[in-house]
């Protein structure tokens, strides 16, 4: 096992401890629904690979969960009516 100086390995954890998660805000959520729409009406299969490619710094997992969140289907209802 390979030892570190301990000066070394808390300077490197507390790096770790200023990180946050990235919010997101209402106009990421306005692009993804748009665009949500546009790979709807086109029949794309896989809705979230497609908008992995779409929303920068973003992982599959992270859009996946915010399309799944109450915030977002009400944004996306409300895209829909006001495209029909």
């Amino acid at each position: 096992m390979r030892h570190i100086h301990p000066s070394d390995y808390y300077d490197a954890s507390a790096a770790n401890l200023g990180r946050v998660k990235a919010r997101w805000d209402r106009e990421e959520y306005v692009l993804m629904a748009r665009e949500e729409l546009r790979l709807a009406a086109s029949g794309c299969g896989n809705i979230n690979h497609e908008l992995v490619k779409y929303a920068a710094g973003r992982t599959f997992d992270t859009i996946k969960s915010q399309r799944r969140s109450s915030t977002y289907k009400c944004l996306l209802e409300l895209k829909m009516g006001l495209r029909i």
